[in-house]
């Protein structure tokens, strides 16, 4: 405020200058717009920000495949029938410059996550920067967003085998088994974290992205239904909750009589980020084509039916000769 003496004669006029509360309130008005159509844009940059990283994760661990297959001839198995119950992440881990956490792991004996401790060291590249549940809950060691392609058709609680995908028990799946094309056929999808996970080790343990512990499908995901999909997934002991950040985005149920599925799924807007067996990542829209009416299987392990199957079953699928590109959206 502003202050002016203006001296005539032997008088002293005091004028001052200053905002009425009438335009103090329309400033103030006019700030709080700039404001609110300011934050959408901010939260828009820093979703686009933690797709890149969530991106770059996954084109991190897709090389990473690419690199275990040239060293060992085969990508690694959903699971080995050893008992150790093992994920096929912890077997990548040399190949994705984790060399000094696997040389820590403790593999004698069976059921390895029950006697190493260094389960719930941190590995920022599991994690998708957009899920807030994957980071900071650790029972039966860590979880992780990127789950590996098991196929189309409904699974078993202990990864089958011979699937239509490329991870499942003993599968050592090797590139010139995925007839379809390494460019057409998943390899890995994003998955989340249930926020419904349990505080004890020694809880039944919700599966879904458990790196350590593969026996229910770990991190694993399959194209029974889209991505993001509206019906919720289906698999032995996962976690039931009324939270609602559960409801809207890991919803589950333990009642699986047709067997497990398990959706891909993200926090992005509009769809979920794969990779596919060439070491290509791109992103899927919800949309994606799904099933025709009366194809989806009725039952673990049941036949396909090629004509039924839509773009997001094609893709998943390794050996159904009907390639399609993966359609990708910007």
């Amino acid at each position: 405020m502003a202050r002016s003496i203006v001296c005539i004669g032997e008088r002293r006029q005091v004028r001052l200058y200053g905002f009425t509360l009438v335009e103090l309130l329309a400033v103030i008005a006019i700030i709080g717009i700039l404001v609110g159509l300011l934050l959408p844009a901010v939260q828009a940059a820093r979703e686009s920000a933690r797709r890149s990283s969530c991106s770059n994760n996954m084109k991190q661990i897709a090389l990473g495949l690419q690199n275990h297959h040239d060293a060992k001839g085969y990508f690694p198995s959903g699971q080995v029938s050893d008992g150790k119950r093992a994920g096929w992440f912890l077997y990548l881990l040399p190949f994705v410059e984790y060399a000094d956490l696997y040389s820590t792991i403790n593999w004698t004996g069976t059921y390895i996550v029950g006697s190493n401790t260094c389960r719930d060291n941190a590995v920022p590249m599991v994690w998708c920067p957009s899920d807030p549940n994957s980071r900071n809950a650790k029972p039966r060691g860590i979880f992780g967003n990127y789950s590996g392609n098991v196929g189309a058709m409904a699974i078993d609680n202990a990864w089958g085998s011979g699937t239509d995908g490329i991870f499942y028990k003993d599968s050592q799946m090797r590139m010139k088994k995925i007839t379809d094309g390494l460019s057409k056929t998943l390899i890995i999808g994003e998955t989340l974290v249930s926020s419904a996970l349990p505080n004890s080790w020694s809880s039944i343990c919700e599966p879904r992205g458990l790196i350590w512990d593969s026996e229910l499908i770990g991190l694993g995901f399959n194209a029974r239904t889209e991505p993001n999909s509206g019906t919720i997934d289906s698999l032995q002991y996962c976690q039931t909750s009324t939270n609602g950040d559960w409801q809207q985005w890991t919803p589950c149920t333990s009642l699986n009589p047709t067997g497990r599925a398990i959706a891909a799924r993200s926090r992005h807007l509009g769809g979920v980020q794969v990779a596919m067996a060439d070491g290509s990542v791109g992103f899927v829209v919800n949309s994606v084509e799904s099933w025709a009416p009366g194809g989806v299987p009725t039952a673990f392990n049941t036949a396909l039916d090629p004509t039924k199957m839509g773009v997001w079953q094609k893709l998943a699928c390794r050996y159904d000769g009907q390639t399609v590109s993966p359609p990708f959206a910007n």
